[in-house]
């Protein structure tokens, strides 16, 4: 998907670049000329600013709520040197007891600040942020990039609401599925998800594992009661690639973008 948005920009700027002056919206109209050339839908990047700006508000929340914390814990911190200064063993055990609350809150607004909102895996801040070190991997393993296949049919056809549905439904489809691999799920954006599997396996199995999870999945019906009880399926397009303790993520993410528009391609001939 990278790789498309890259071509459609270029193609873009090459079109443009001879004129003396060019609009803001003469540049959207030529990029979204461009898309449907490469055939690529601009609605699915809606949802991901959907995303975003669900996360930013999620995000302000935890913000705000760390900030009370934090009030809280120098308050406690000024009553407790008071406590010590009169010995007063009371007031320290009432103080313990405000900072342990404090400590389960603080734990509570970390996962929630690196946790997706919807799938309740994790988000893109924590493989930014946890996972990677200043865009580089700290250790050896496999990366899995994990993009649905006509996401777009099912918001159409049942509703966003069935569409959130069906991203959960994948992510407990996957854990369940990969439970016996170690394994961490990202939302990367909108209904791209990245599975992160340690050093201790081989390309070739994962990939036939992916593989048949893929097919499995494609093979069940799926019932929406919200659209008279219509049955449909869906199934996913993989790519894997492993990488190297220090490699670039990103490098690593496109490298596995191209290697999932391949798989998109052996999904239409195979499926």
């Amino acid at each position: 998907m990278t790789n498309k948005l890259k071509e459609i920009t270029f193609d873009t700027f090459k079109t443009l670049k001879y004129q003396d002056i060019v609009l803001p919206s003469t540049y959207s109209q030529e990029f979204e000329k461009n898309a449907t050339i490469t055939g690529l839908d601009l609605e699915d990047y809606n949802v991901i600013l959907d995303d975003l700006n669900q996360d930013f508000n999620n995000l302000d929340k935890v913000l705000h709520k760390t900030n009370k914390n934090l009030d809280s814990f120098h308050k406690s911190t000024q009553q407790a040197t008071k406590a010590i200064e009169n010995n007063n063993s009371e007031e320290l055990k009432t103080i313990q007891y405000d900072i342990e609350l404090m400590k389960k809150e603080i734990e509570f607004l970390q996962k929630e600040l690196f946790t997706d909102s919807l799938t309740k895996v994790y988000n893109r801040k924590w493989f930014k942020d946890i996972y990677l070190n200043h865009n580089n991997f700290n250790d050896n393993g496999f990366l899995a990039f994990i993009d649905l296949n006509k996401f777009k049919q099912i918001n159409d056809n049942f509703g966003h609401l069935i569409g959130d549905q069906v991203l959960k439904y994948l992510c407990n489809y996957l854990q369940n599925e990969l439970k016996s691999y170690n394994i961490s799920i990202i939302r990367y954006g909108g209904d791209e998800f990245i599975i992160l599997f340690n050093s201790n396996n081989n390309i070739q199995k994962l990939t036939i594992d992916m593989t048949n999870i893929q097919t499995k999945l494609y093979k069940q019906n799926l019932q929406s009661k919200n659209a008279s009880n219509t049955t449909f399926n869906f199934t996913f397009a993989f790519g894997i690639i492993e990488f190297k303790q220090y490699d670039d993520a990103d490098d690593i993410i496109k490298q596995a973008d191209i290697n999932m528009y391949k798989n998109k391609i052996y999904i239409k001939e195979n499926l």
